[in-house]
């Protein structure tokens, strides 16, 4: 129930994401997959229709967002072609590099991390109550044991009443950065620290991919797992999207 996406959605503009259906097969899994195509039909035709002032922070930040509502809008006219769909929802964690700046749009659960010069920082924080009570200092983070309410998602991209909030962020990318986008079964199998040293281990995105997706299944994980890498070789360009 998962679904990927790299492609340009114009000369200068690159899409990244990731998205993890929810409310059962197959409901969650077309979900996922139309979160991801809504955005990058959106995002390429409105980019395009804006053209060179679409760089900016503040319209890209507008524009995240009537994308999620657009998508959001896509969920809710298939649920009344297929009412037992109803409650089918997806996270979805996606990157759009624009000129030199790349902006994170997020929901849900699914995660964005950044390496630079060796360290890897969360830049997302997941959509749930159990990271609401960690934030609220209700739970330990270094509590033994799950965190309580720690799968239940409180923030997604679905057909329900209450509308999605996506968060919005804008990075500048610099040469030698990577971009790791990943939905919760890679993120619930490996701590921050076990992901820095498996990326330091490859030279190419393809490569890191592989090695990620192969080091779940080593685990033996329950959960299928969807991986969206960058490697950025000069101040302004990714060098592979997988």
């Amino acid at each position: 129930m998962k679904s990927a996406e790299a492609s340009p959605a114009e000369p200068s503009v690159y899409l990244l994401a990731v998205a993890d259906g929810v409310g059962g097969a197959p409901a969650g899994q077309w979900a996922s997959a139309a979160a991801v195509d809504s955005l990058g039909r959106f995002l390429k035709r409105e980019t395009f229709r804006l053209g060179r002032s679409a760089e900016g922070s503040e319209t890209m930040a507008a524009l995240l967002k009537r994308a999620v509502r657009a998508c959001e809008i896509g969920l809710r006219r298939n649920v009344r072609r297929r009412p037992e769909w109803a409650g089918m929802a997806t996270t979805l964690t996606a990157a759009v590099l624009v000129g030199t700046t790349f902006y994170l749009v997020h929901t849900g659960d699914s995660r964005a991390y950044l390496l630079r010069d060796g360290m890897l920082v969360q830049l997302t924080r997941d959509h749930t109550y159990g990271q609401m009570l960690l934030d609220a200092g209700l739970v330990g983070a270094r509590s033994s044991g799950p965190v309580p309410f720690g799968h239940v998602l409180w923030n997604t991209l679905g057909s329900g009443a209450l509308a999605a909030d996506p968060d919005i962020l804008a990075v500048r990318p610099r040469a030698g950065d990577w971009l790791l986008l990943c939905t919760d079964g890679l993120s619930k199998c490996f701590s921050n620290r076990e992901l820095r040293t498996l990326l330091l281990k490859e030279r190419s995105a393809q490569g890191a991919a592989e090695h990620l997706i192969a080091a779940v299944r080593d685990r033996g994980a329950p959960d299928d797992v969807t991986v969206a890498l960058a490697r950025f070789h000069r101040d302004d360009a990714p060098s592979r999207r997988v």
